[in-house]
């Protein structure tokens, strides 16, 4: 499977010092596979990932040294595709953020029920980068029920300090 992500780095345990092909017809198949990519690489969608994935994956499989050899139109074709559907990948995940967020409760009807939820949202919304997180457009949504749940778990705090110890504090105090 290959992973939509700029931070990864493929390593490649079959490159050779020379150029020497033993197998052109592997160039060949991989110059088929990125073919398939169409050629206007903005027109492309998700539904073009499986093909994406396919050349890029092909093209990764290739000794280093044997990579200079594809085409270069293919593969600034299959550079920029990948391009594209990073982009479309993190759009995916960003739109699934949002409508997440936006099936939470409204604040005032945050329970400590919801903390596994809201707290999986927070790990999401954090792991994005900070130029992804400006397109989260209900962030503060989220911000706001994260606060709600810390109140709720500060109060549940004092009502069990309350319950052990009656002379404590209450929670209007705290």
């Amino acid at each position: 499977q290959v992973l939509y992500d700029n931070d990864v780095t493929w390593y490649d345990d079959n490159a050779t010092d020379g150029v020497t092909i033993d197998d052109p017809q592997k160039i060949t198949a991989v110059e088929e596979l990125i073919a398939r990519i169409p050629q206007d690489v903005n027109s492309l969608t998700l539904e073009n990932r499986a093909v994406v994935d396919e050349a890029l994956a092909a093209y990764q499989a290739l000794p280093t040294s044997w990579r200079t050899a594809v085409n270069a139109e293919l593969t600034d074709r299959l550079n920029a595709a990948r391009t594209v559907m990073d982009a479309l990948v993190l759009q995916e995940k960003i739109d699934a953020l949002i409508s997440d967020i936006a099936a939470l409760p409204a604040e005032a009807d945050i329970t400590l029920e919801q903390e596994g939820t809201i707290q999986a949202l927070l790990t999401r919304y954090n792991a994005l980068s900070d130029e992804a997180k400006q397109s989260v457009t209900n962030a503060a949504r989220l911000t706001a029920a994260a606060a709600k749940l810390d109140e709720l778990k500060a109060q549940a705090v004092v009502g069990q300090i309350n319950t052990i110890d009656p002379a404590a504090p209450d929670k209007e105090a705290v």
